[in-house]
């Protein structure tokens, strides 16, 4: 929090010269004063009422019949984190001048808790939006782990639970499709809210003439349950929805309209960009995507580790998943357990195959 630092404090962080942080729009988290704020908690505060504009984020514009996670929010779009984010990209990109420019623009969104105002949260007809195919909280043959991180929240009998602000949020239980539908149709209208501000970013650098001498990735850090499984929010049940995540990349040196269907992870961001800038960087465990763009090179599998502590999961996991363009794997190290899916021929994930004997070559 801000109490660690001086109240004009910009940087630098992690090497990067100017940042500007968040904490509110990521967590249910309660509104607290300063010092015990960031940037934008102070900018929302700037006036006094910041505590207020917090409250109204969180309370729908109008009355539910629902008590689900989405909210329908009372607070002003242009206080929304998606707008601050965009604001400062776009101020940064028009201040630069004629020196190299590079920024991680992070925005929140998606993400819990699912607030979105008007008009986003309206631009999306519940009963039109697409939702997970297999809604029913399946615990049977799949490993010790995903019972064991539901009931250690207290969620396996529950569809959902109230935070100390009293926001609605659930992990795992019995969710009607009408609440799915709606919690999607705003989860979606959070999106539309980011495309937007991303737009404007690139309308910036448009203007500046540098649109077509930048390096554009665009890319999520993990997916949203989302009702599959039973299961909203995020966790070690890592099913596609957490793990396939969009990413777009453009820029001098990317090849336009190519589709690289080998598996990639997020760990080769720094190793791709050294590649493209043309740097010398030392090796770490990432691979340029490069050579996958250019097909003079291909890649059979991604792997994803995950150290799950009890202190934030409720268990102590050494959990490994490796994804081929076939099969996904995932194996508690310290256990010896795990869950094996046929991607090809089972694309729901319904048949845990890992102790299956006929699948002993797989593993």
């Amino acid at each position: 929090s801000a109490k660690d630092y001086d109240p004009d404090w910009y940087g630098s962080y992690f090497h990067f010269g100017n940042v500007q942080l968040m904490l509110r729009p990521h967590h249910h988290t309660p509104w607290a004063d300063q010092p015990n704020t960031l940037h934008y908690e102070n900018w929302l505060d700037q006036d006094g009422q910041g505590g207020k504009r917090w409250r109204y984020a969180k309370e729908q514009y109008k009355p539910e019949p629902l008590n689900h996670q989405g909210v329908r929010s009372r607070l002003e779009d242009q206080w929304h984190s998606s707008p601050w984010v965009g604001d400062r990209s776009v101020e940064m990109i028009e201040k630069q001048g004629d020196k190299p420019l590079f920024a991680w623009v992070s925005f929140p969104d998606p993400h819990p808790p699912f607030l979105a105002p008007k008009p986003w949260c309206d631009l999306y007809d519940p009963e039109d939006v697409v939702v997970a195919k297999h809604r029913d909280l399946d615990l049977e043959n799949r490993p010790w782990w995903h019972r064991e991180f539901l009931e250690k929240r207290g969620l396996v009998h529950h569809s959902a639970l109230s935070d100390e602000d009293g926001v609605a949020w659930s992990v795992g239980g019995d969710m009607s499709e009408r609440a799915i539908r709606e919690l999607t149709a705003i989860y979606f209208g959070m999106i539309t809210a980011v495309d937007t501000q991303v737009g404007r970013i690139l309308d910036a650098l448009e203007a500046k003439g540098e649109l077509e001498n930048t390096v554009i990735i665009f890319i999520s850090d993990h997916g949203e349950w989302l009702g599959d499984h039973g299961l909203l929010l995020k966790g070690p049940m890592l099913y596609d929805g957490l793990l396939r995540v969009p990413c777009l990349m453009s820029g001098p040196g990317v090849a336009p309209g190519v589709v690289v269907d080998d598996p990639v992870g997020t760990v080769d961001i720094r190793s791709t960009l050294i590649d493209l800038c043309g740097l010398a960087g030392e090796d770490d465990n990432g691979a340029s995507w490069m050579g996958l763009i250019d097909g003079s090179a291909s890649r059979d599998f991604a792997v994803n580790e995950w150290e799950v502590d009890s202190q934030r999961s409720g268990m102590d996991m050494d959990l490994i998943t490796v994804r081929s363009g076939r099969y996904r794997m995932s194996v508690d190290l310290k256990t010896d357990t795990g869950e094996l899916y046929d991607m090809q021929e089972d694309p729901d994930e319904m048949v845990n195959l890992f102790d299956d004997p006929g699948a002993g070559a797989v593993r």
